[in-house]
C-alpha cells in the first residue's frame, strides 16, 4: 500500500492547531499568572496548569512531525491524540477559574470552554471524518466489518 498524503487544507488546519497548542504549552509553564490570575502558582491550581502544558508541547511536537510525513496515518493519529488533549482543557481551565475567580467564573469558564469546542473540537472532527474516508478508501482491508 502506498502512503496516501492528507489534503492541504487538514494540514494546514491541524498545524494552526499545532501552533496554537504550542504556544498554549509556553503560556502555561512561561506566564501561568498571566492566564489564571496571581494565584496559579499554589500548590493545587499549579499542578494542573503544568500538566496541562506538558501535554499541550507533546501535542505540538507530535503535530510537526505528522505534518512533515504527512501521510494519513500519522496526520490522523495526531488528530486523535490532540482531540484528547482538547478534551482536558475545559476542565483544567474551568477549574482554575472557578476556584480562584468566583464572580466571573461562569461566564468566563463557558467562554473557553465554548472557544475550544467551536475552534478546536469542530475542525478536529471534519478533518478525522474525512482521514478516515482517505485511509478506507486507501486500504481495501480497512473497509471490511
Amino acid at each position: 500500500m502506498t502512503p496516501v498524503r492528507a489534503p492541504a487544507w487538514i494540514r494546514v488546519v491541524i498545524g494552526a492547531l499545532g501552533a496554537a497548542s504550542f504556544a498554549l504549552g509556553l503560556a502555561c509553564f512561561l506566564m501561568p499568572a498571566r492566564l489564571f490570575g496571581p494565584d496559579a502558582y499554589r500548590t493545587l491550581a499549579r499542578l494542573p496548569i503544568g500538566l496541562l502544558g506538558a501535554v499541550t508541547i507533546g501535542v505540538a511536537l507530535g503535530t510537526a512531525r505528522a505534518l512533515r510525513n504527512g501521510n494519513v496515518d500519522a496526520v490522523r493519529t495526531v488528530a486523535v491524540t490532540m482531540l484528547g488533549a482538547a478534551i482536558l482543557v475545559p476542565p483544567v481551565v474551568t477549574f482554575n477559574i472557578g476556584a480562584f475567580d468566583n464572580l466571573t467564573s461562569g461566564t468566563r469558564s463557558f467562554a473557553v470552554a465554548a472557544l475550544v469546542v467551536a475552534f478546536v473540537s469542530v475542525p478536529l472532527l471534519l478533518s478525522l471524518r474525512v482521514l478516515k474516508r482517505l485511509y478506507r478508501a486507501a486500504d481495501p482491508r480497512a473497509s471490511r466489518p
